[in-house]
C-alpha cells in the first residue's frame, strides 16, 4: 500500500474512533463495522480519482502532442508495438489506419493510376509473387468470398462494433511477402498499419486455405488417360513413352520443433530439423502431387510407401487405361512394336525396385545403356529445376518455416506448391512443350553423340507411326506393374536406342514467354 493510502486509511480510523469514544458506545464489533464501511468508502473514492486523472492525462498528452508532436508523450504512444502515427494536412498527428499506409494508397486506393508505369508492376511482381492485375481482380475476390476469412470480409465490424476489420487485401499482401521474402510480423506490420497479432491469425488462415481449397483445385495428380494424356507429350517426344511424371523427395527446413520430435526431423543433408516429401512435376515443372509431410531422416524408399498415389499407381487402381508402343529388334533384324498398359515414373536409385518408379543404371558398360542412362539423367532434371524455382521464388522454404507445428509447416509447404501452379498458368508456361527441331543444337543429344561416329549409325526405316509395326495384333497389353524392373527396363533401353540409331530422337523445348508483370 503507498504511503498516501496509509495515511488516508490512519486519518479516517481516527475520525471513527473518536466519534465513537464521545458518543459513549465504544466497542469492538461497532468499531470493525466502523472500519469497514470506512475502506469501502476509500475505495469507491480511490476509483473515481483514477478515473479523473486518466482521462485528464489522456487530454494533456493528446493536446501537448498536437502543439508538440516531439514531447516524451508522443515518443512513448510511437514506441507502443500496435501503433503508428500519421500525419494530417494540417500537421496534427494521430495513430495510424490501415488505409492511411503506403501499401493501401499505392496498391489499393490509387493503383489504376500507379500501376500504369511498368517498372512499378515489375516491382510489384517482385515483391508479391502475383501480378498487381491478376491479385486485385481474382484473387483478392476469390479470398473474399471463402468462409475461412469472413471476420475480416468488407464492412465487417469488431470490439463490439466499435473497430471496422483489416482491409483483406493488406492482409493477403502481408501474406504474399511473408512466404515470398520472409519478412518477420514487425516489418509487415510497419507497413500495413495493422497488428502483429492480427496479421499472424490472418497468415494461419491464409495457409490452411491454400493448403486446402486453393491446393486440390491446381495442383490435381493424374488418374486417368484423359488426366495423364497433359502430361505425357514431353516424355513422349524424348523417347520415354508411358512416363506420366519425373519423381524425388525434398525438404523444407524449420526453425521450430519441439524437442520431442527434434531427433526425427534432424537428417544429415540440412544443419536444422526438416519435414520431407515426395514430388511428382511433369517436364514442364508443374507439380503434380506431393505428399502431407514426413520425417527428415525418412529416405525415398519410405517417402514412397507412405504416398497414397504412388502406392495406387503400383497397386493398379489408377492409370490402368494409359497404353503405349515400345520398339523392339527382333532375332532376324526386322522392327516391331509392342502394346503396353499402364503408366511409370522416372527417380533416381534412391527408390524401391519397382517397374513403376524406373531409375538409370548404376553399374553397366554397354554403350547403349550408358546412353539411355545419361539420356533419363537429363530427363529428370525437371524435378530438380522445379524444387529450385519453387524455393527461390518462396523463400520461405529454403530459409526456414518459423511455426510451432508441423501441421502448419505441412500447410507452408503445399500452400506454397499450389501458388507456383498457378504462377506457371498466369505466364502461360503449362501449355505443352515442342521438339528441339535440329538435334545439335541440343547439349543432351550431344552429350550422347560424344565418342560416336554419326556415319555408323544403322537406320532401319522406321514407319512414321509406331503402331503399324505391332508385333502380335491379337495380342492383349502387357501391365507393366507386373513386370520386374530389369525387364521393363531393358525394354526402355532397346526403344531408346532404335530411336537413337535413326535419329527419330528430339529433345523438348519450351516456348519461350515473357513473365506477366
Amino acid at each position: 500500500m503507498s504511503t498516501f493510502n496509509q495515511s488516508t486509511t490512519s486519518s479516517r480510523s481516527t475520525m471513527t474512533l473518536a466519534l465513537l469514544v464521545s458518543n459513549g458506545s465504544f466497542n469492538a464489533m461497532t468499531y470493525m463495522q466502523a472500519r469497514k464501511q470506512a475502506n469501502v468508502e476509500r475505495d469507491e473514492t480511490y476509483e473515481q480519482m483514477a478515473k479523473y486523472v486518466e482521462k485528464g492525462v489522456a487530454a494533456r498528452k493528446r493536446s501537448h502532442m498536437e502543439v508538440n508532436p516531439t514531447s516524451k508523450a508522443a515518443r512513448r504512444i510511437k514506441r507502443k508495438s500496435s501503433s503508428f502515427l500519421y500525419v494530417l494536412d494540417n500537421g496534427i498527428l494521430r495513430l495510424g489506419k490501415p488505409k492511411d499506409s503506403s501499401w493501401w494508397i499505392n496498391y489499393v486506393q490509387f493503383s489504376d493510376l500507379i500501376m500504369q508505369e511498368m517498372a512499378i508492376r515489375k516491382k510489384f511482381r517482385e515483391r508479391f509473387r502475383l501480378p498487381h492485375k491478376y491479385w486485385k481482380e481474382t484473387f483478392v475476390p476469390k479470398l473474399k468470398s471463402h468462409p475461412l476469412f469472413e471476420q475480416w470480409h468488407d464492412g465487417r465490424m469488431y470490439a463490439f462494433g466499435k473497430k471496422e476489420s483489416s482491409p483483406i487485401e493488406l492482409l493477403s499482401l502481408a501474406a504474399l511477402k511473408y512466404l515470398g521474402r520472409t519478412c518477420t510480423f514487425d516489418d509487415l506490420q510497419e507497413s500495413t498499419f495493422i497488428s502483429e497479432r492480427t496479421i499472424q491469425r490472418f497468415c494461419r488462415a491464409f495457409v490452411e486455405y491454400g493448403s486446402t481449397s486453393l491446393y486440390d483445385s491446381v495442383v490435381i495428380a493424374p488418374t486417368t488417360m484423359e488426366d495423364a494424356a497433359r502430361h505425357m507429350h514431353e516424355m513422349e517426344l524424348a523417347g520415354c513413352p508411358g512416363a506420366v511424371t519425373s519423381m524425388d523427395g525434398t525438404h523444407a527446413p524449420m526453425l521450430r520443433v519441439r524437442y520431442g520430435l527434434k531427433q526425427a526431423h534432424k537428417g544429415h543433408k540440412l544443419d536444422k530439423p526438416a519435414r520431407a516429401y515426395n514430388v511428382a512435376a511433369n517436364h514442364r515443372r508443374c507439380i503434380q502431387h506431393s505428399t502431407a509431410g514426413s520425417p527428415c531422416t525418412w529416405n525415398d524408399k519410405t517417402l514412397i510407401m507412405h504416398d497414397e498415389w504412388a502406392m495406387k499407381l503400383k497397386n493398379g487402381e489408377i492409370l490402368q487405361d494409359v497404353t503405349f508402343y515400345l520398339y523392339e529388334r527382333l532375332e532376324d533384324g526386322t522392327i516391331a512394336s509392342t502394346l503396353y498398359r499402364g503408366a511409370w515414373a522416372i527417380t533416381d536409385n534412391g527408390y524401391l525396385n519397382w517397374s513403376i518408379t524406373v531409375p538409370p543404371f548404376k553399374f553397366r558398360s554397354e554403350k547403349k545403356i550408358l546412353r539411355w542412362s545419361e539420356w533419363i539423367e537429363s530427363i529428370r532434371k525437371d524435378v530438380e529445376c522445379t524444387f529450385g524455382i519453387l524455393k527461390k521464388r518462396w523463400t520461405i522454404l529454403s530459409s526456414g518455416i518459423d511455426a510451432r507445428s508441423i501441421e502448419t509447416v505441412d500447410q507452408v509447404w503445399k500452400t506454397c506448391c499450389a501458388l507456383h501452379n498457378i504462377l506457371l498458368v498466369i505466364d502461360g508456361r503449362d501449355a505443352p512443350w515442342t521438339d528441339e527441331g535440329d538435334e545439335t543444337n541440343c547439349f543432351a543429344i550431344q552429350r550422347l553423340n560424344s565418342g560416336d561416329n554419326e556415319e555408323t549409325k544403322e537406320c532401319d526405316n522406321l514407319p512414321e507411326n509406331i503402331a503399324d509395326v505391332v508385333r502380335d495384333a491379337n495380342a492383349e497389353a502387357k501391365p507393366i506393374r507386373l513386370m520386374s524392373l530389369e525387364d521393363f527396363r531393358m525394354k526402355l533401353v532397346n526403344h531408346f536406342d532404335i530411336l537413337y540409331t535413326n535419329r527419330k530422337l528430339v529433345w523438348p523445348k519450351s516456348i519461350p514467354r515473357k513473365t506477366v508483370i
